[in-house]
């Protein structure tokens, strides 16, 4: 029999299956990547042509509706960039370089420079119809040019 895990314990471990996740989509384009200890700053570390570039990996079940202006509804993926417990802190963006944001339903990843990050991150798949952003359009090796 199955015992319930209680909520707290459940969305750590959606956290960890996103790093993972990460980790494997880097390694699988060729860069080595390795996790970091809990407490710091960033949630993984990419080795890329000798330099180390930290990640910090935000994550969603799947996908929801979530209301516009003028009574709209767009069906997307939605992440908010604050940290900590309760999401009491906003990610200072000096202690990653680079944000992943996955969707661990359809196991995708959109990769953002952190001087980009805002306070939500937001990819519609439906309803929206001035905005053509896809996780297609957040790739890791355009993010890393624009770290030169």
């Amino acid at each position: 029999m199955a015992v319930p895990m209680k909520l707290g314990y459940a969305d750590l471990l959606i956290g960890t299956a996103a790093e993972y996740l990460v980790c494997a989509d880097l390694m699988l384009m060729g860069y080595p990547a390795f996790r970091s200890d809990q407490g710091c700053p960033y949630d993984i570390a990419v080795d890329v042509g000798h330099r180390l570039i930290r990640l910090q990996v935000k994550s969603t079940r799947s996908a929801r509706t979530f209301p516009q202006q003028k009574q709209r509804h767009i069906t997307g993926y939605s992440w908010g960039s604050r940290q900590g417990k309760g999401a009491r802190r906003a990610c200072n963006p000096a202690h990653f370089d680079i944000i992943a944001f996955v969707a661990l339903d359809t196991r995708q990843v959109a990769y953002v420079p952190s001087a980009k990050v805002k306070q939500t991150f937001q990819i519609p798949i439906t309803g929206h119809t001035r905005s053509t952003r896809s996780f297609v359009d957040y790739q890791f090796l355009p993010c890393l040019e624009t770290l030169k």
